[in-house]
Order: structure tokens, then sequence, then C-alpha cells
């Protein structure tokens, strides 16, 4: 079985593209996040076609939602809403979901925590319901995956390590490149380079039959002194 998550950051306009990316991996359940009504329906027409015929889409299940991106799951198999399993600030924001897998049936949670900046004490809380509910004992397997908005370490000094914090400038040296930063795709040429901000999302595609090849810097703040005998 092979499961995919994905925080497609509410695209409407690229939701076919990001489909047809989903299908060329061939998953069975999809968990996606920040979906909007639009990029629901472009790509449920899409996996649908593939075989992903069941879905469950959180602004539909849930009512009076107050987010207008949200959690939707797909799967090769029938899907039954587990309502009320997990007790989140914005029940949008996640889908609790039996899965009837053939073989054996399984838990599938899918989750997007919102950001503390904007969010407060309500990011934690997400975070304490989603423990809770997942605290409980189950007779079946389950599957958790979504976006956490979660550090990448917290140091027993209560530091935090975020996952990214640092501008990325990105040298393509061989091949043909497409860079997505945001909204925004550039195409890459050998030796063009491109900068991706602190905070934007990033990615790259190549759409050519030959090889790529990328150099990553990640510049510091501050420096590391190193000594060697």
């Amino acid at each position: 079985m092979k499961v995919i998550s994905w925080n497609i950051a509410g695209r409407t306009r690229r939701a076919a593209e990001q489909a047809e990316r989903l299908c060329f991996q061939s998953p069975d359940l999809v968990g996606l996040q920040e979906v909007t009504d639009k990029a629901y329906h472009t790509v449920k027409a899409r996996l649908h076609s593939y075989g992903l015929e069941h879905h469950i889409y959180a602004r539909e299940a849930v009512a009076s939602p107050q987010k207008q991106r949200c959690v939707a799951v797909f799967s090769r198999w029938p899907l039954e809403l587990l309502e009320g399993h997990l007790e989140v600030p914005y029940p949008e924001l996640v889908l609790s979901t039996k899965v009837g897998h053939p073989e054996l049936p399984i838990e599938f949670h899918c989750v997007h925590i919102p950001n503390g900046s904007d969010h407060g004490w309500e990011k934690i809380e997400s975070f304490e319901a989603v423990y809770k509910g997942l605290a409980m004992s189950s007779d079946i397997p389950r599957v958790l995956c979504g976006d956490f908005n979660s550090p990448k370490e917290e140091l027993p000094t209560g530091k935090i390590i975020p996952w990214r914090n640092t501008d990325e400038r990105w040298a393509n040296g061989e091949g043909t490149l497409e860079a997505v930063l945001g909204d925004e795709v550039v195409s890459l040429g050998p030796g063009d380079t491109v900068l991706a901000p602190a905070g934007v999302k990033h990615g790259f595609v190549n759409r050519s039959e030959s090889k790529a090849a990328l150099l990553a810097s990640f510049p510091k703040t501050s420096l590391q002194r190193l000594t060697s005998d």
C-alpha cells in the first residue's frame, strides 16, 4: 500500500498538474492539505479516473466550516468517516476515516495543524486533540499523515530548530529544470541560479529526458569555527 500526503498550498490553477503528479506516483491512499473547493473538484475527477474512486472533502463533511482551505482524502477502497474522533479547534482541518482495505481495515487520519503565528494557542490545542484522540487504543492499524507545522527539533534548553529559516541559493549545473517558487515557475538552464527566500515553498522539476544536477548553498547568520590537527 502506498500513501501520499501533500500540502497543495491552496493552489487552483495548478490543481490539474498536481493531480497528474499524484497519479504518476501510483498511490493507494492520498491525504491532501490546504485544498480549495475548485482544486478539490479538479483533483477528484483525475484521481477518480485513475482508480481512487472514494473520497471525502472536509468542507463538505463538516458543518459550518470556517476555513476556505481544508483537508481531503482519496482512496482506492471504500471510506467511512469517523466523526468526532479528533476534536480540534477547526474540524475542517482533520479527516478521520476507516479504510475498507480488502485484507485488513485501516484508520487513516489526515491532519493540518494551523500555524502558530496566526492561530496562537489553537495550534497547541490542535496538537493536544490529535494526541488525545490517537492515544486511545485501536483494534486496527492506524496511519497519521499531514502538515503539522512543527519544528525540526526542540532542544532541552527550549531553543527551537526550524526546518528552514534562511534563504537558499540553487545553481543549475547541468540539464534543464523548472524551479517552483511559491506560485511562480522559472525555467533554469545550465549555469542559471535562483534564490528561494526563507519561508517560500519551493521545488524543482526535470521535464527533460536527460539528467540534471543542482548545487545548493545555505547561508548562515553566524560563523562556525572548525579546527583540525
